[in-house]
């Protein structure tokens, strides 16, 4: 299994036990983020970092993927008009806390 894959598993393993369901994702248009999970009228996608260390926010994610993500949120929002769209962050690592989270990063 490849590092980025297993990172992905544990990040779902991580919102399945917090009560979330992942989505079907459209077999059509390529989705951008890496998960897409829904619990009662939220939809959070989500973008999964795997690294070897743990690492801050700002070297996580740049400032041009936090955009084509946004965009993607704007999409899924047109798609599901009567859910609230969240985007997060989960970054993965082999270092301890192996799991962060940073949610809602498009609020301000």
């Amino acid at each position: 299994m490849r590092f980025g894959a297993w990172g992905e598993r544990l990040a779902l393993a991580y919102y399945v036990a917090h009560g979330y369901w992942p989505m079907p994702r459209p077999r059509h248009e390529r989705v951008q983020t890496d998960l897409v999970v829904k619990r009662g009228n939220m939809l959070v996608l989500i973008e999964v970092k795997t690294r070897k260390r743990m690492e801050a926010y700002e070297k996580v994610i740049s400032h041009a993927q936090k955009t084509r993500l946004a965009q993607q949120a704007h999409v899924w929002a047109g798609r599901y008009p009567a859910l609230s769209v969240r985007l997060d962050v989960v970054h993965v690592s082999l270092e301890w806390p192996f799991l962060r989270c940073w949610r809602d990063v498009l609020r301000p």
